[in-house]
């Protein structure tokens, strides 16, 4: 899933560090393990406790920020994991290959 040549996963890692929202960090780099563990990743923000309501509204806004921003960065390192796998799984059992290059090809073909 991570370093197969003949796949498409550089480019849908790509795409999906693309998609990420820099407001919420920087992208992980994505190892076996991140892909493994997604489901207990969480992102977090220094928030000190205040005495005053309003900043603790604020407070529980900027939770709500990052637990949305952990929610978005689980759902796409999945999909990506789970959109690799299919690809790599057609092309071992239908001998296809994924690739810009190949899409190149076919569409030359299909014209």
């Amino acid at each position: 899933m991570l370093e197969c040549p003949n796949n498409a996963q550089e480019t849908i890692w790509k795409l999906t560090k693309d998609l990420w929202p820099t407001k919420f960090g920087a992208w992980p780099k994505i190892k076996l393990g991140t892909i493994l563990g997604y489901g207990n990743l969480n992102l977090r923000k220094n928030i000190q406790n205040r005495q005053n309501s309003d900043e603790e509204d604020k407070n529980i806004n900027i939770r709500d920020k990052t637990n949305g921003a952990s929610r978005l960065m689980r759902i796409l390192i999945s999909e990506s994991a789970y959109l690799i796998w299919v690809i790599r799984c057609d092309s071992t059992i239908n001998e296809r290959t994924h690739n810009q290059q190949h899409n190149k090809e076919m569409d030359k073909q299909n014209k």
